[in-house]
């Protein structure tokens, strides 16, 4: 699904802080002590809110490329993933000590 693109101008202050517009905080539903997360795309830099949970911010940033899995069943394979990652490493520690 293709959203509207909006272009908002800051200017950088002093100490590299800039005010984000008010109209995007209000799009993207940002509120005092919000986290935002900056990712960096050749000369363009994206903001986007983070969830509080960060699984759902990954499922929620690439959303558009896994339109046909499910979101849970996503976030499942992620923390299997991720453990199986883990005891691959123990075990190579433990493999390597012997």
């Amino acid at each position: 699904m293709k959203q509207k693109m909006y272009v908002e101008f800051a200017s950088v202050g002093e100490r590299g802080q800039i005010t984000i517009p008010k109209d995007i905080r209000e799009l993207l539903m940002i509120k005092p002590k919000d986290k935002i997360a900056f990712e960096i795309r050749g000369k363009i830099v994206m903001i986007m809110k983070v969830p509080k949970s960060p699984a759902k911010a990954f499922v929620k940033l690439f959303e558009d490329e896994f339109e046909d899995i499910d979101s849970v069943e996503f976030q499942k394979r992620i923390r299997m993933e991720s453990e199986k990652d883990i005891e691959k490493e123990i075990s190579e520690l433990y493999a390597a000590g012997s």
